[in-house]
Parts: structure tokens; C-alpha cells; sequence
């Protein structure tokens, strides 16, 4: 149900032009199943490259989460691509920044684990991207 506002669909860009971080951007009311689609569109670029890319993922402008949350919100990790790094969150929502912490509390002890972060803003998400990049290169 869209109380009145249409669903979107999930804009996926390339957001440097290094290719080492994808954006995905989400306005308005959304669907898991728009998600479901651009994470098909986001493992499209990461085999276009051969190096790890962070994902950031832009809720500023959307409606909040969709219905069935607990259930869906492990599956914004794109982790199960070999080319998927770290996913930043780029959100102000205490839901979700709450929501990631518990992620990464329940996903610390598994080996392929890349991480879920949060940032306020998209910058503040580009400067976390570059940093855990920088990390993981030393």
C-alpha cells in the first residue's frame, strides 16, 4: 500500500569516477521487490569491474521502510557478490541506524562479512567509503 504516494523505482549509478563506490538512490515510497531489482542492476556494474566497491545506499529522501523490515533489511548487504565491499547507509532515520548497528552485531563472526555503516549525509558516506577503502588497501 502506497497511502496515496506511487512507488518508485530504485535509481543505481555509478557515484565516482573510479568506479569504487555505486549509489543507489531511493525517493519516495519503495518496495522490496524495487530493491530486490536493483540489487540485480548493482551486481550488473560490480561484474563490470575487478575491485571491491562499496555500496552506498540513499534513504535521505525516501519514505522510510517498507512493511516486513526484520525480515528484508539483512538483504540490503550486497556481501554475496566477491566485488561488494562495505554498504553505507546514508540515512538520519534512528530505525535505521539502529537497524545496522543490530546487523552488525548479529553478522561480526561471519567471514565474509563486509559491514554496514550509516552516515547523515551523502558526503559523509563518500569520506566513510574512502576511508574504509584506505583501511582495507594497508
Amino acid at each position: 500500500m502506497s497511502d496515496g504516494y506511487p512507488f518508485v523505482s530504485i535509481q543505481v549509478v555509478w557515484d565516482d569516477a573510479a568506479q569504487s563506490m555505486i549509489r543507489m538512490i531511493i525517493e519516495g515510497s519503495w518496495t522490496w521487490e524495487a530493491m530486490q531489482d536493483a540489487r540485480s542492476e548493482v551486481g550488473v556494474l560490480l561484474d563490470m569491474v575487478p575491485h571491491e566497491v562499496t555500496i552506498l545506499l540513499d534513504l535521505l529522501k525516501s519514505r522510510g521502510l517498507p512493511n516486513g523490515y526484520m525480515w528484508q533489511f539483512r538483504r540490503l548487504n550486497m556481501a554475496s557478490h566477491p566485488n561488494a565491499g562495505p554498504t553505507v547507509v546514508i540515512t538520519e532515520d534512528g530505525l535505521v541506524i539502529s537497524l545496522a548497528q543490530m546487523l552488525n552485531k548479529l553478522d561480526c563472526d561471519k567471514p565474509d562479512r563486509r559491514g554496514v555503516y550509516t552516515a547523515p549525509t551523502l558526503e559523509d558516506a563518500q569520506a566513510l567509503a574512502r576511508s574504509l577503502r584506505a583501511g582495507a588497501e594497508t
